[in-house]
């Protein structure tokens, strides 16, 4: 008897249908489940502010724009200048505060109190931010960079991969069914007449 030292594909087919069933798997669990659960878990939490700081009141606001480049404001207030992405107004005298959220990546510019005004500041915050009450309660998604853009493309490319090796796992599983028939079927006899 003799050892062969070479495995045949034959040989190696179960093997790679196993590595691929279990890598399917894993990229079902890592892949798909896992980002869908931090997008749900994302969704249901509130957004908080999770630290602040004041910027004075707001003084004025003029805005510039290029014809492929986004409009950019710089409000100036009793404190200084700050560039914003998009067009800001408030009433002269208006509180304004530096915020960051516990859902949106980096600093935006408020009026004290209207949330819906925030804009996103387009360069680098110099000031300091204080922590708030709600920082303890909140998660900070953006502090350990599960912002909703990251996560939906961490589930992109965890249903490309789980379609990938989907694909490979069943495609192997079929060549492997279609040896096993061919060697049960009885092999076809030549002769006269046929």
């Amino acid at each position: 008897m003799t050892n062969d030292l070479c495995a045949t594909r034959d040989d190696v087919l179960p093997a790679v249908i196993r590595g691929l069933k279990w890598l399917f798997l894993a990229t079902l669990v890592g892949g798909i489940a896992l980002p869908t659960a931090l997008l749900v878990w994302q969704a249901s939490t509130p957004n908080a502010v999770i630290r602040r700081a004041g910027v004075g009141r707001f003084v004025s606001a003029s805005s510039s724009s290029g014809f492929l480049q986004s409009s950019l404001t710089t409000v100036t207030t009793t404190q200084g200048s700050l560039v914003v992405s998009g067009l800001f107004s408030a009433p002269r005298n208006q509180p304004l505060e530096m915020v960051e959220w516990s859902q949106t990546s980096g600093l935006q510019l408020c009026a004290v109190g209207r949330p819906d005004t925030c804009l996103p500041l387009a360069g680098a915050w110099a000031g300091s931010l204080q922590p708030t009450a709600a920082r303890a309660r909140a998660f900070n998604f953006q502090g350990h960079g599960l912002e909703r853009g990251n996560l939906a493309f961490w589930l992109f490319i965890g249903c490309g991969m789980a379609f990938m090796v989907g694909a490979g796992w069943f495609g192997a599983h079929a060549e492997l069914e279609d040896k096993s028939r061919s060697a049960r079927e009885p092999p076809a006899i030549d002769g006269p007449g046929t």
